[in-house]
């Protein structure tokens, strides 16, 4: 997705090297018990993507992924310290999330205390976001569907 988004950007803005963020979990699997604590560790940190006229789409999102691949161990690393390390600016204006969690819709109906009788057969999210641009992808049952969010 990312590297889809990074051609997107390029097509509108006419550059070849686009700077977005991008979110990701920020739970590193290093922390001793995270998968028990609650709480929101989302963080949103530039992705860099230098486009290349000669090379295949498929090449380049390959490329992007092992990219971002590498980065993973410092994904925890807050906004503000990239900010800090990066120097002053803007780092960028335009994000995009891949939203990559499991989803039982109606698996509340297996569960001990769930509504017998009760489907649930879709649903919708509402999102809002202070960048001009947002894109929000969401998998769900093996398909990739897209929005992008504007501002409200």
């Amino acid at each position: 997705m990312q590297g889809a988004w990074a051609v997107v950007l390029s097509g509108l803005t006419g550059r070849d090297d686009v700077v977005f963020g991008t979110t990701v979990s920020g739970r590193p699997p290093e922390v001793p018990g995270i998968e028990t604590m609650v709480g929101l560790f989302i963080n949103t940190l530039p992705v860099r993507v230098a486009l290349r006229a000669d090379e295949p789409l498929v090449d380049t999102v390959r490329r992007v992924q092992d990219e971002q691949t590498r980065l993973q161990p410092y994904q925890h690393t807050g906004l503000a310290e990239v900010q800090r390390l990066a120097g002053s600016g803007e780092l960028f204006d335009t994000t995009m999330v891949f939203e990559n969690y499991p989803v039982d819709i109606g698996a509340e109906n297996d569960r001990p205390g769930g509504i017998r009788g009760v489907t649930v057969t879709g649903s919708r999210n509402r999102d809002a976001t202070h960048y001009p641009l947002a894109l929000v992808a969401v998998g769900r049952g093996g398909c990739a569907c897209g929005s992008t969010t504007s501002p409200t």
